[in-house]
């Protein structure tokens, strides 16, 4: 191969590796391969590298979730979805919302239409990737996938807490009616949920009361939530309820 100038050797210390020449190069060559025989590389890449990246696995999440997906039936499916769920965290930390999506629509076709908790997080995950890239349409659609999901499990707390970010979206839209659809479900699910979770309610209720030019009912649920001990209250929502009074 060398002689034929397909791959080129590189010196990494005392070490010697090979690369292809050109990426059209290796291209060319790994569509040669049989899809059941690609799968298994992946995995065997996936493998040795979670071997030699031990220690610092999660600096490779990216390429090690590429692998794991690409390896198909020959890698832990579980596995698979936990590496694209870290690449798609690392990419929106970075801002990268298009590469978070990527990692996110992978892992959500790996599910097999699963109903448990980790479906749940990654709809509303996808979903606030999706509002990151102002496509608010289907941000909602997936919002509702999760609290359909936090509905059968009897999550409320996540119930509730996935209802804030799509609060947002329905009020910047104007969408007026489907806010106070979306509160009231969420004032429902509060009623079995930890006190702490009244914070979030109350602090949806009052800004749905002051959107509508009702400022006297504003007042009285954030008075209401100031009434709530600070020791109960989520951190930060204190001061939420403070600078929107």
């Amino acid at each position: 191969a060398e002689c034929a100038h397909l791959v080129e050797t590189e010196r990494h210390g005392r070490q010697t590796r090979f690369r292809f020449v050109h990426e059209l190069v290796r291209q060319t060559l790994s569509g040669t391969l049989s899809a059941p025989r690609r799968q298994r590389l992946h995995a065997r890449v996936a493998q040795v590298m979670e071997e030699v990246y031990a220690s610092t696995i999660d600096a490779h999440a990216s390429a090690l979730a590429h692998h794991l997906f690409q390896a198909g039936s020959s890698a832990d499916p579980g596995k698979a979805i936990h590496f694209l769920s870290e690449a798609a965290r690392q990419a929106s930390k970075a801002a990268a919302h298009e590469e978070a999506l990527d990692h996110l629509d992978k892992a959500v076709s790996l599910l097999d239409n699963e109903r448990t908790a980790r479906a749940a997080l990654l709809h509303a995950r996808r979903a606030g990737e999706l509002r990151s890239l102002s496509r608010n349409r289907d941000a909602v659609l997936e919002y509702e996938r999760a609290l359909a999901l936090f509905d059968v499990l009897g999550d409320h707390v996540q119930f509730v807490e996935t209802c804030a970010p799509l609060v947002i979206v329905h009020m910047r839209a104007n969408q007026f009616q489907e806010l106070r659809a979306v509160i009231d479900r969420a004032a429902q699910h509060a009623k079995d949920a930890p006190a702490f979770i009244r914070c979030h309610v109350l602090a949806m209720q009052a800004n749905r009361a002051c959107s509508a030019g009702d400022i006297d009912t504003g007042l009285e649920l954030f008075k209401e939530l100031h009434s709530i001990p600070e020791n109960e209250l989520p951190i930060g929502c204190l001061g939420f309820a403070v600078a929107q009074e």
